[in-house]
């Protein structure tokens, strides 16, 4: 069980990791932006929450175990045994009402390490063990999602 425990918080550390290793776009033209372009980059980030579109659902092996979020993560970490998605603005209502979609597709919970207004950690598993998922979200890295193989299955 402290094993399962290390490993999930191992897991959300590195996805949260990976947040800050993202390459920030720069203008290639050498010319700075118009006030017109910063304004409409403003609103699209505004309306986006600050988070990047451009990055898809991906179909693999451990996304096909989950619905896929109403939210659009902006970094993905994938190994042997996980995928991690990080979700910068998720909030702690938000994260709950993935579990909910999450236990109406057959996971259930089998641990919660936090469960306040402001800080959630929540670690599921699906119907046969095969997979869990890690849900997180805090008010200082935002919300994350892995989706792994437990140890016991690796």
């Amino acid at each position: 069980m402290k094993k399962t425990i290390i490993i999930g918080l191992l897991a959300v550390v590195m996805c949260l990791a990976l947040t800050g290793c993202g390459q920030e776009k720069t203008n290639n033209e050498g010319n700075e932006q118009t006030g017109t372009q910063q304004q409409e980059q403003q609103e699209s980030q505004q309306q986006n929450n600050g988070i990047s579109d451009s990055l898809g659902w991906p179909n693999n092996d451990f996304t096909k175990q989950v619905p896929k979020p109403e939210q659009t993560f902006t970094e993905e970490a994938l190994s042997d045994s996980s995928s991690c998605y990080t979700y910068p603005n998720w909030t702690v209502a938000q994260a709950k009402l993935y579990v909910d979609k999450l236990e109406n597709s057959g996971f259930t919970i089998s641990s919660t390490y936090s469960d306040t207004d402001t800080e959630y950690y929540v670690v599921l598993k699906n119907a046969d063990g095969s997979y869990q998922a890690t849900v997180t979200s805090n008010p200082v890295d935002g919300g994350a999602l892995v989706i792994s193989i437990p140890l016991d299955r690796r």
